[in-house]
């Protein structure tokens, strides 16, 4: 355990184990932010505490899931297997899974299973600076990952750097997978966001939306021909399974409002790294492995490429490409707002 002040008020972390991983929860007078540093810090818990609201939706396979990580046969090791609800990241695969360059890259990529470590880079009252970092073993990157706290601030900063540690210009897919839960949507949420190019990715039985469907945010054309408007979330029961890729957008913004709880959350992003955006929305129409109906869950995905998946992005050359030697970098904020914004 790293040195900490033991501080009780202002900004202050605490590190401890849950369910046998090491965790991290960073908080103020405002929030209390919660990760799992041996999961890919992974968030778990965004918290607003004026209110005790918490966005961080919460699989069905709850947080007793990571129990059987260690016991697990290896082919059961997938992302969905070990998935508590949390927030995570995406790299450098953004899809199934898939190969690339003879490495066999797991669903959504390495980020999200590995142990990173991290270092104290500011402990103070009015603000903490936590400096997490990994290096991923399938593929030859470093990443660096500064998050904050600021006194009496209801936001979360990140600033993330990529490095190519390889003697070769490789492909990379990149992503940022907030996922929001009951506690906070509901009907009475709207979405708000850049007008973009929205296309359906997938027509599952319950979906409303024929696959590969076409609009322009917020509309698009359902099965019934009629225009739907995707700003509105649905009622939990609605038995919906939908993913609607929003490209191309104007700017890095997305807002969730829950107008009758007159609160919501803000996440904003650096369009020119992640200039296109998903929205994940099941309302309990999910059949089979791995919830069974059981997921309500409003989630999205800033992301830098359009195609799902790095071996077919890289094969058909679409892909964002980071030279050896070279850094990207990336910054997202994610606040919480009180009251309705028109």
């Amino acid at each position: 355990m790293l040195y900490q002040s033991e501080r009780n008020y202002g900004c202050r972390f605490t590190e401890y184990y849950l369910m046998g991983l090491r965790a991290v929860t960073m908080e103020n007078e405002k929030l209390r932010v919660s990760m799992l540093v041996d999961k890919g810090t992974e968030i778990i818990e965004f918290n607003f505490k004026g209110r005790d609201i918490d966005f961080v939706w919460r699989s069905p396979l709850g947080l007793s899931c990571l129990i059987k990580m260690s016991s697990s046969p290896k082919d059961a090791q997938m992302l969905t297997d070990w998935y508590t609800g949390g927030w995570f990241e995406c790299f450098p695969n953004v899809g199934v899974p898939c190969a690339y360059k003879n490495a066999l890259i797991p669903q959504y990529g390495e980020l999200w299973y590995l142990p990173w470590e991290y270092d104290v880079v500011k402990d103070e009252p009015e603000e903490i600076v936590l400096k997490f970092y990994v290096r991923t073993t399938k593929t030859p990157f470093k990443i660096e990952k500064e998050i904050s706290l600021k006194g009496c601030d209801a936001t979360l900063y990140i600033r993330e750097t990529v490095e190519n540690l390889s003697r070769m210009e490789l492909d990379f897919q990149w992503g940022f997978h907030p996922n929001f839960g009951p506690n906070f949507i509901d009907e009475n949420c709207v979405i708000d966001m850049p007008g973009g190019e929205v296309k359906a990715y997938f027509s599952s039985p319950r979906s409303r939306f024929e696959p590969g469907a076409t609009g322009v945010w917020p509309y698009l054309a359902g099965k019934d021909g009629r225009q739907t408007d995707l700003r509105k979330v649905l009622a939990e029961g609605t038995g919906t399974d939908e993913c609607i890729e929003v490209n191309h957008l104007k700017k890095g913004i997305t807002t969730i409002t829950n107008i009758k709880k007159n609160a919501g959350v803000e996440i904003t992003w650096d369009v020119n790294a992640l200039p296109h955006n998903v929205i994940w929305h099941v309302a309990n129409g999910d059949e089979g492995y791995p919830r069974y109906g059981n997921t309500y869950v409003l989630g999205l995905l800033p992301r830098n490429d359009m195609i799902w998946g790095l071996e077919r992005s890289a094969s058909e050359g679409t892909c964002p490409k980071i030279r050896p030697g070279e850094k990207k970098r990336m910054w997202l904020n994610v606040k919480v707002i009180e009251g309705i914004r028109s």
